[in-house]
């Protein structure tokens, strides 16, 4: 049997489309890291030398006197284990009936409130875009020509 023989139904050929092996892509997404003789430990800082520490995770109870600042056994209430408020039980929901708020009813004591001069007067510019600051007046007389004209008795009627 010759090599040219193929068996089934597949035979080569050029794809459709471009597929990604034709191409090269854009790379590793990161480099690696640089080889030993890269590296310069006397630039690293403090960081990584041994120094003292900067911090410690003792507790803050500075001037706390401990032995009497603690409360006793009898100063702890206990939650209850009964009612519509107990922890960590899922209850129905419960109902009261309170009266009607004071403020804006006519048991309000309006006294309490502060009057108009209890504000100080704001600046429009602060909150607003600023009106203009110049005018441009009205004219009030009526536009005239101030050339000096010939009178009545300048005419001659002689002439």
């Amino acid at each position: 049997m010759g090599s040219d023989i193929w068996v089934g139904p597949w035979r080569p050929h050029r794809p459709r489309g471009p597929i990604s092996a034709h191409f090269t892509g854009p790379g590793p997404k990161y480099k690696l890291p640089p080889n030993t003789g890269s590296y310069f430990p006397e630039r690293a800082g403090n960081a990584t030398y041994p120094s003292a520490p900067r911090h410690s995770i003792a507790p803050r109870n500075w001037g706390i006197n401990a032995e009497h600042q603690t409360p006793g056994p009898g100063s702890y209430t206990v939650p209850s284990l009964l009612g519509p408020r107990v922890v960590g039980k899922v209850s129905a929901p419960t109902y009261s009936i309170y009266g009607r708020g004071t403020v804006g009813s006519c048991f309000e004591d309006l006294s309490k409130t502060p009057g108009p001069c209890a504000y100080h007067e704001v600046n429009p510019g602060v909150y607003k875009s600023r009106a203009p600051q110049f005018t441009m007046l009205p004219r009030t007389a009526v536009p005239q020509d101030n050339t000096l004209k010939p009178g009545p008795a300048a005419y001659n009627v002689d002439q």
